[in-house]
């Protein structure tokens, strides 16, 4: 076998990723997750009143 220069051509795609060196914060990750829960809490309080509502509604309308 004869000597064979490697290609490292072929695994440039990995070096061009710059956003893996940056660090990361861990303050905007739990930032991010308080808002989350917030939205998430907000939607079920919104889905709970939603459908009270329309069950309200259709009793209105069963004895009216």
């Amino acid at each position: 076998m004869g000597y064979k220069k490697s290609n490292y051509g072929v695994y440039s795609s990995f070096l061009k990723s710059d956003s893996v060196s940056e660090p990361t914060n861990i303050n905007n990750i739990l930032k991010r997750n308080k808002i989350e829960e917030q939205k998430e809490k907000l939607q079920k309080i919104i889905t709970i009143l939603g459908s009270s509502g329309l069950v309200l509604l259709f009793v209105i309308f069963i004895f009216l």
